[in-house]
């Protein structure tokens, strides 16, 4: 059981993680700081992005693990 919450709360931090780079880049390129998306998102770098897919992934092995071995 608590593999399945902890893989879930992973799940959850990686989407929240990649929503919110992308509101960064948004409210970088609203307000002027730049002057289009892609190079709000260049200027972030890739790394929230990759992070945020790697906890996505991470989450759903381990809710995986916990559930087979729950069952």
């Amino acid at each position: 059981m608590k593999q399945v919450l902890l893989g879930s709360t992973l799940c959850l931090s990686g989407v929240i993680l990649y929503g919110m780079s992308l509101i960064a880049a948004s409210i970088y390129t609203k307000y002027g700081a730049i002057h289009t998306k892609d190079f709000g998102n260049q200027m972030l770098g890739s790394f929230p992005i990759v992070l945020s897919i790697i906890l996505f992934i991470a989450g759903i092995v381990i809710s995986t693990i916990g559930l087979r071995k729950d069952s």
